[in-house]
């Protein structure tokens, strides 16, 4: 497998310098936390900002011509060797359509509120990746067929299929001769997700999707999603958004919740700011009908040599916290890195009342958790 590897990666770079239509790119990071430490006695962990894999050495194969591309998508995740976001191959049969197939995610109307805490080591229950609006392929479940259509400027019409239905996984391939079931089309299009933007000039962009989810009953279920960014003022962007479930019972009692990204930049000074409410209603044994919200603060402030300085602070209420105490949730960290032309190194202190993300390292719920950690990521 590695051996193919390398000579796929081979392959690549001989096209790339021969015809120049194949190029490969690559993107990692890894972090090494000499001391982390709660209740018990002192630690030392190598990890990623969302997990315990040791580090993600990731590589992007792709060429395309004006009408055909294709693009594969491989990580080296703790020494092992795996699939990426995107394996697909893609065709536009007219220039304002793309068709999409295989492992797709798209992020043309993402609205994220990824900022400095989130690019190191992450807290349970953070907030960050699609706050304000999910990506096709929500939740992670990446779609297999994508259709994509831009008939003007500014406007994306955008629906994928496969994301989550009962035998319509990689694995079959969206096999229409052999379906699982014989309402396996019709789940096909009820669990689809299909989303619309349109970037209003000079002002922002207004977006709105549907994002369809299995159902416990014969009735539809799912989320609507509904975002507008605002970019007409410089150096500052707003993003408010809304996420309100078709159905509150499957949804385990949510009502709604409110969403919002906004950062601010001057020079070599950025603000950024996140906070998420939730709208719920009482339901026996799932929640108690009471306000959840959170809201997060970020600091970052460029100086000579490409070194950054940063903040972050944090708090999520214990309704949208599954701590076992019924705690709230409080995280902050300070943070130096140095940037380079295709690279990062830094160094930080972070500490949270929850554990940081696949590394319990606390017994007692009340503990406060201390981590150190040494940043490394590299791109090219």
């Amino acid at each position: 497998m590695k051996k193919l590897l390398l000579l796929v990666l081979l392959l690549t770079i001989s096209l790339t310098l021969t015809y120049g239509q194949a190029t490969v790119s690559g993107w990692g990071r890894a972090i090494f936390v000499p001391v982390i430490v709660a209740d018990e006695s002192p630690q030392s962990i190598s990890m990623v900002s969302w997990g315990p894999y040791g580090n993600r050495i990731g590589f992007t194969i792709s060429g395309s011509s004006d009408n055909v591309g294709a693009q594969a998508d491989v990580v080296y995740d703790n020494g092992g060797v795996g699939a990426g976001d995107q394996q697909k191959i893609w065709v536009k049969p007219i220039e304002m359509l793309t068709i999409s197939v295989g492992r797709v995610f798209d992020d043309t109307l993402r609205g994220n509120a990824s900022f400095v805490a989130l690019n190191w080591l992450r807290y349970d229950s953070m907030i960050g990746d699609d706050l304000v609006f999910e990506r096709i392929g929500a939740m992670g479940m990446q779609a297999n067929v994508v259709v994509s259509v831009n008939p003007m400027d500014g406007l994306y019409i955008i629906a994928g299929f496969g994301r989550s239905v009962p035998g319509w996984s990689a694995a079959t391939d969206l096999n229409l001769m052999n379906p699982v079931g014989d309402e396996i089309m019709m789940d096909m299009f009820k669990q689809g997700q299909y989303a619309v933007g349109y970037d209003i000039p000079g002002i922002g962009m207004i977006r709105a999707q549907f994002i369809g989810y299995p159902s416990a009953t014969e009735d539809i279920n799912g989320l609507i999603n509904a975002a507008f960014k605002l970019t007409m003022f410089e150096g500052l962007l707003v993003d408010l958004g809304a996420k309100i479930p078709v159905d509150s019972d499957q949804a385990g009692g949510k009502l709604a919740e409110i969403d919002l990204y906004a950062n601010y930049t001057m020079d070599t000074l950025a603000v950024h700011l996140a906070a998420d409410i939730h709208l719920n209603e009482e339901i026996e044994l799932v929640n108690t009908g009471d306000l959840g919200f959170g809201v997060a603060l970020g600091v970052e402030y460029g100086l000579d040599g490409g070194l950054t300085l940063q903040a972050d602070a944090r708090y999520r209420n214990n309704v949208v916290v599954a701590n076992p105490d019924d705690t709230d949730s409080i995280g902050g960290g300070l943070f130096a890195k140095w940037s380079y032309s295709n690279g990062i190194f830094g160094l930080g202190l972070e500490v949270s009342s929850t554990n940081f993300v696949y590394s319990a390292v606390k017994t007692d719920t009340t503990a406060m958790v201390i981590a150190i950690p040494v940043r490394l990521e590299f791109w090219f």
